[in-house]
């Protein structure tokens, strides 16, 4: 029976061409490496002092209710204990073979043609060391900064968490807010921990240049931050427990550097982010217009010349709007209109017209009397 079965593999393996034996040969040995650095689970354990408590917590509930604060606590903390804490599985891999890859890659993603090259020894830092310098990206609003950490985020095989600096300015900040506050809750990283169920994660702190509570706020945050990258780990407040982060790279954007002290421009690697081309603008609008036109809302419903579109975003480009979400409000508002004239009509398809992508400039730019955009029919 044994002798049978190779025979029938080895039949099978005669069919197929040596590229499909060397890719299987390529997976074979990826897999095995992924064996070999597979570890087992390691679950985050409390300290004493904190097992202490919630053993009293449960001893006590037998006579009395606990309290919000006991039972959020509580619930935090066997959430925490069920995460695995284990360093990411480190890979083997050259500069120039990941360079290629992260290249490819950008150029899919409308990245700028050097970010790979910006980026890459961070990349390679984490994939075999499991760290990675800060990064601070400074760039004008609608650059790409959002897209670039999801991109690094899945460069590195971990969750993507954003934070929005200003709101963890008016809400728990990092590191939560002890029990002595009203309204007391955990910090940003810890419930970015609880969205992503994971407990490394890959941060994107956004907008830290913008706290809204003014330069006094500001600098407190970027004090708290310093800390925080100095120690590689954090204190929440509210949970009482320390967490490793060593692990969680970080990622930060801002407008524009004025706002960040010398220490911690000093902390980071920084990396500019330029407005994006007209070019790459179009690219960008020309894949989304693929996918809205396929939306099931739409599919079937809507046609749309795609020079018309060209023409609306080169006029809006000129205008000074820069930022790839205004380009797609202006694609997604046009789109928008002659969906409800389809709606209005009994014709079987309706066309994206002139007049839509110029009534959704108006819009946008707030130019009323504009009458002609520049199209060119």
């Amino acid at each position: 029976m044994a002798d049978e079965k190779k025979m029938s593999e080895r039949k099978m393996l005669l069919k197929l061409s040596d590229q499909q034996i060397h890719a299987l040969f390529l997976l074979a040995q990826k897999m095995a490496r992924e064996e070999k650095t597979k570890k087992p689970a390691v679950h985050y354990e409390l300290p004493e002092y904190a097992a202490q408590r919630l053993r009293q917590i449960q001893e006590d509930s037998a006579t009395r209710e606990p309290s919000a604060d006991e039972k959020k606590w509580i619930r935090y903390v066997k959430f925490l204990c069920r995460l695995d804490i284990q360093p990411p599985a480190l890979t083997e891999t050259t500069d120039r073979v990941l360079y290629k890859e992260l290249k490819e890659k950008a150029k899919t993603m409308h990245l700028p043609e050097n970010f790979s090259a910006d980026i890459l020894p961070g990349v390679i830092s984490y994939r075999t060391g499991g760290v990675m310098k800060p990064i601070l990206l400074v760039g004008p609003p609608g650059c790409g900064k959002t897209t670039i950490g999801k991109y690094m985020a899945e460069l590195v095989g971990l969750p993507l968490s954003v934070i929005n600096a200003p709101r963890a300015d008016t809400s728990h900040g990092y590191q939560g807010e002890s029990k002595s506050y009203k309204s007391a809750d955990a910090g940003e990283f810890f419930q970015s921990m609880i969205r992503s169920g994971s407990f490394h994660n890959f941060y994107l702190i956004d907008e830290l240049d913008k706290p809204v509570q003014g330069a006094g706020n500001r600098l407190s945050q970027q004090d708290e931050l310093l800390n925080i990258l100095q120690d590689g780990k954090l204190f929440d407040n509210f949970l009482e427990l320390p967490l490793e982060i060593t692990h969680s790279p970080l990622l930060f954007s801002v407008n524009c550097l004025d706002a960040l002290s010398k220490p911690f421009l000093d902390r980071c690697r920084i990396i500019e982010v330029k407005a994006c081309d007209q070019d790459r603008m179009l690219d960008i609008l020309h894949e989304d217009a693929g996918a809205l036109l396929n939306r099931r809302e739409y599919q079937g419903k809507l046609r749309l010349d795609f020079r018309t579109l060209d023409n609306a975003s080169e006029q809006l480009y000129r205008a000074g709007f820069t930022s790839i979400r205004q380009h797609k409000q202006l694609l997604d508002g046009a789109a928008s209109r002659a969906y409800y004239r389809y709606l209005e009509s009994e014709e079987p398809e309706t066309t994206v017209t002139e007049k839509d992508f110029r009534c959704q400039l108006e819009e946008l730019t707030g130019r009323e009397d504009q009458r002609h955009i520049g199209f060119d029919m």
